[in-house]
């Protein structure tokens, strides 16, 4: 199947044509090349065919005619204007089958196996990265598209599922890695070239979506599976074209708007451990109305995942790393290796004194007082073996997921010059899960007169002289933090296209959407409730009271006894504890014209143009309970904010033909764009443009090129947000201990916008030896200036000890010389830069098995990263051929190779998915780790599917069975000191994970 485009051609436009008699297929590549038409068709159509001699000069429609005449071939127009060559309906007799008249609107259905088909083959598209439309394979900036088809093969249950397995595409923002992420958990986002998900732009049919986060993501949960046509991926800059947020490229979901009658399905699935268990159902409906004037298109779909919600069944998650606090640069000792078994050295369910001389005493339950066995490799915080509790308790996975979404879509022709569009969505997720114990890292003050203080040491600490001592205690007794996360998102857009005198097109549209985020965390911890309840003593009455309780009687407070395992009251449990609430509430205005056409030609064609003018309103209103507006939470406490953002933009875009049919140049065309903006924040004025090229050297071989300056304004979040509060692990050098300390984030309204530079280069192999390979390999080069970033707590500690003074200001230490807060506030702090090479290749071909006659489709996407660093000034670093726990690392070598064989009714599919080998780190200096090296992996996914068309009917239905990780390969050994067991951007969590599912059309 061939797609040859470039803009649409005018079919009454007239064309000097000069064709000898050839194949069919060679004859429509020429066809689609002079007319400048997008044209489409499986290769099998067109097999064998010959076209007559076509001389002299005739309009596009009439030369298409006269091309397929006798053929037994008929041509549609989709609703894109894309041509689609198909084989004539059975009931025309094959000696009178004539070239028909170009047809509007003509249905396809791709979930036929080996019949009917979509408008696009997999390598074949029509690109996001311009306004002008245009094809995948010739335009500047490389393109990768899926088709639905393509998407469903596997049985994923989302757009962004499939897409995540893309080399291109780094999958830091899923289910799989916001386990401890209330912020995201419940999306599901993307992120090209692991520059960050705000940094890749979603749309929907070439339109913004709302955010689905405060952050600025738009979560791809909101779009039905069934009324996608394709997904196309624009991989790299185009902030000319679309805008901020453009900056590692654009996913552009295209809606099925020309679908004819009823899709739908179910499925189910497990994994091989038992759990994970998924359920979804979905449909989509399409149809003409008014004669054919208008089409309504409407889906929806229901998905409930069971998530991971424990680690233990896998046996890779029991590995750690593990600190060795003897290892010096000079000693021949490693500071860090793998191992199992690691637990705290410093609480325990029932509490365990961490100072004074009873340290090593814990508390049994009943508050029994113990020894306490202490392990190996024994740290402040973490030891191996010995009595203490697992560093990992049994934690989630992979969240648990309830979501569910309604599109609806509709055109109608007003009149000749006249579509008008109206679209409606709804969109919610729902999760709800344990977060994390509230643990009191050793550092609980007990005093010698606290109320519940065992009789036994009371007397030791009297003997001792002994005030007080501080305490370390797990807290399981005391229950999970639980989060619960709803989200909500409502979407309309109303829109009209006119067409204008001389092949002039007019599009505009209204978008108004809003996202609804509410989160709730249950068994809070409220700070000077728990510090007043655990300092008791005995009051007047000889019944333990809280200290407070003296001087204030009425105050309300609940004494806690923390000695042994299950000793608090649920009195105490009641006071100490609350709900912490939040409500996120953004909203997003749009309104857009761009105006298409082709002014004039050239020596070498027509010179086409777009330009427009695009309005954005974002605002956003956060809202929190009492206790959090007074950041009176241990965990959790969100101060409210908001904040809005007006910008105004208007861009221009030409593509110019600048050769044609020479020696040297089929064809050479220049494309340019350029993009103004007014913010109303501190990014005022900015400007973005683009320049490139596509040269057909010859019929095989096509060169492409840009040059793009870039930009991206920060989000109302990075400006606006004020101070939260978390915690985190932090592996301190100069006292050589891991221990948790407070993580305080917060915006930046001084934050400049980012801008980048991007290049890309690339070239299109297309033998004439064969229709049936197709061939591209690109280079790209993404750097962007002043990044904005919230780094994590321990690289600003790193690069605060390698000389950068801006980091350590953020840093607090107390009086013991710990650190005590590491402050994340969003900077323009570096620059970071992508760069690699990418390889895609497709080929198609009939493929007989005995006596089956079937078609075989193998699609590879290769990636190769050389380079993806940051660059503050003073510490340089590059996460290329990393692959250690952390999200922003990337192997040198990913892929993903697709090869399905259909025949009979009947489809096989395989997938390799490949993760290169990698280092766990480049920072490491080499006697920290013993070995540093990670090895690779290679997934293999399978699916089968059985295509039954009922007798006597249109109904057809597929019976679907999929395995992914066919081999149940396990992740490699790759743990952190903290509680991640591995990289869940880059392995398989899963394990081998089944699914069943069966679909309808009619």
């Amino acid at each position: 199947m061939w797609i040859y485009p470039a803009v649409i051609a005018a079919q009454d436009a007239t064309y000097n044509f000069s064709m000898d008699a050839q194949e069919l297929s060679k004859s429509l590549r020429e066809y689609a090349r002079i007319t400048r038409a997008e044209v489409t068709f499986r290769e099998e159509v067109v097999a064998g065919k010959t076209a007559p001699v076509l001389r002299g000069v005739y309009t596009a429609s009439d030369a298409l005619n006269m091309l397929i005449e006798g053929s037994g071939l008929v041509v549609d127009r989709g609703r894109s204007g894309v041509l689609i060559l198909r084989r004539a309906p059975e009931q025309v007799p094959e000696t009178t089958a004539q070239a028909q008249p170009i047809r509007q609107n003509a249905a396809s259905d791709s979930f036929d196996l080996e019949g009917d088909y979509d408008e696009r083959a997999p390598e074949e598209i029509v690109v996001s990265g311009s306004r002008i439309t245009r094809s995948g394979f010739v335009t500047p900036t490389p393109t990768t598209m899926l088709s639905a088809e393509e998407m469903r093969q596997f049985g994923e249950s989302n757009v962004a599922d499939v897409l995540n397995t893309l080399p291109a595409f780094a999958a830091t923002s899923t289910p799989q890695t916001a386990t401890r992420n209330i912020n995201l958990a419940g999306g599901n986002f993307l992120n090209l070239r692991n520059l960050g998900v705000i940094r890749t732009l979603v749309l929907v049919d070439g339109r913004r979506f709302v955010p689905t986060s405060y952050k600025g993501y738009t979560s791809i949960n909101v779009v039905p599976f069934e009324v996608v046509k394709r997904t196309e991926v624009v991989t790299g800059g185009a902030s000319a074209a679309w805008g901020s947020g453009a900056v590692a490229g654009v996913v552009n979901i295209i809606l099925n708007d020309d679908l004819q009658g009823f899709r739908g399905g179910i499925q189910a699935g497990i994994s091989e451990y038992s759990d994970a268990e998924s359920y979804r159902g979905s449909f989509g409906w399409g149809s003409d109305y008014q004669g054919g004037r208008g089409h309504l298109l409407i889906g929806a779909e229901f998905n409930t995942s069971k998530g991971i919600t424990t680690q233990s069944d896998r046996p890779w998650t029991h590995w750690q790393m593990a600190l060795n606090p003897n290892a010096t640069s000079t000693n021949g000792q490693y500071r860090y290796f793998f191992t199992e078994d690691v637990r705290h050295s410093n609480m325990t369910p029932g509490g365990l004194i961490t100072t004074t001389a009873l340290a090593g005493t814990q508390f049994l339950p009943g508050g029994v007082s113990a020894p306490f066995n202490y392990g190996d490799f024994r740290t402040s915080s973490y030891m191996v073996g010995g009595d203490g509790m697992m560093v990992k308790p049994d934690l989630l996975l992979r969240n648990p997921l309830d979501r569910a979404n309604f599109f609806a879509h509709s055109t109608y022709e007003l009149n000749e010059n006249v579509e008008l569009t109206a679209e409606l969505s709804y969109a919610v997720t729902a999760t709800e899960f344990d977060f994390w114990p509230h643990t009191d890292s050793g550092l609980l003050l007990i005093r010698r007169d606290n109320a519940f203080l065992p009789g036994d040491i009371a007397d030791r600490m009297d003997a001792e002289g002994i005030s007080f001592f501080r305490m370390g205690r797990a807290n399981l007794d005391m229950g999970f933090l639980h989060d619960k996360i709803e989200n909500e998102t409502i979407r309309a857009v109303v829109g009209a296209d006119f067409d204008l005198a001389n092949s002039w097109k007019l599009s505009t549209y209204y978008q108004h959407g809003r996202n609804t985020n509410d989160v709730e965390l249950t068994n809070a911890r409220i700070r000077d409730n728990y510090t007043a309840s655990v300092d008791s003593v005995i009051g007047p009455n000889g019944t333990p009271v809280c200290r407070s309780s003296i001087a204030d009687p009425g105050n309300g407070c609940v004494p806690i006894n923390l000695f042994g395992e299950g000793s608090p009251s649920l009195a105490a449990l009641d006071y100490v504890h609350g709900s912490a609430w939040r409500n996120h509430l953004t909203k997003q205005d749009v309104i857009a014209a761009t105006v298409q056409g082709e002014p004039i030609s050239n020596w070498a064609g027509p010179v086409s143009v777009a330009f427009g003018a695009e309005y954005r309103r974002d605002s956003l209103v956060t809202t929190v309970d009492e206790i959090s507006a007074a950041s009176g939470w241990t965990t959790g406490s969100f101060l409210p904010f908001s904040g809005k953002v007006n910008v105004r933009e208007a861009f221009v875009e030409t593509v110019v033909p600048l050769l044609v049919d020479k020696p040297f140049a089929r064809s050479l065309d220049l494309n340019a764009s350029a993009r103004y903006f007014d913010y109303s924040t501190n990014s005022g004025s900015l400007h973005s443009w683009k320049i490139g090229t596509t040269w057909d050297i010859t019929d095989e071989f096509r060169l492409r090129a840009t040059l793009s300056d870039d930009m991206r304004a920060p989000t109302m979040e990075e400006l606006f947000t004020e101070a939260l509060y978390y915690t985190a692990n932090i592996s301190d050098p100069v006292l050589n201990e891991v221990y948790r300390i407070t993580d305080k984030r917060s915006g930046n309204p001084d934050l400049e916008p980012e801008t980048a530079r991007t290049v890309t280069a690339g070239i299109v192999y297309t033998p004439q030896w064969t229709d049936r390979l197709r061939m591209s390999l690109d280079y790209h080069r993404i750097g962007v200036d002043g990044y904005v970033t919230t780094e994590t707590v321990q690289r600003i500690l790193n690069r605060c000890m390698d000389g950068n003074a801006r980091l350590c200001d953020l840093i607090t230490r107390d009086s013991d010389g710990r650190i005590d807060t590491i402050n994340r506030v969003n900077v323009n702090l570096a620059e970071r830069i992508s760069e690699g090479y990418d390889l895609e290749t497709v080929y198609k071909a009939p493929l007989a098995v005995g006596s089956l006659d079937g078609n075989l489709t193998v699609r590879a996407i290769v990636s190769y990263q050389s380079r993806l660093s940051y660059d503050d000034g003073i510490t340089s670093y590059d996460a290329a051929g990393v692959v250690g726990t952390g999200n922003a690392s990337s192997p040198h070598w990913r892929g993903r190779v697709t090869a399905t064989y259909a025949v009979n009714g009947y489809q096989t599919s395989m997938a390799a998915r490949h993760v290169g080998d990698g280092a766990y780190s480049k920072t490491y200096p080499d006697w920290y780790l013993e070995d540093r090296h990670i090895s690779s992996r290679t997934y293999f996914d399978f699916s089968l599917n059985k295509l039954i068309s009922l007798d006597r009917s249109d109904t057809k239905v597929r019976l679907s069975l999929s395995i992914r990780n066919l081999f149940g390969a396990e992740p490699p050994l790759n743990p952190s000191t903290g509680y991640t067991p591995n990289n869940p951007a880059l392995y398989d969590y899963y394990g081998r994970y089944y699914r069943v599912g069966a679909r309808v059309s009619f």
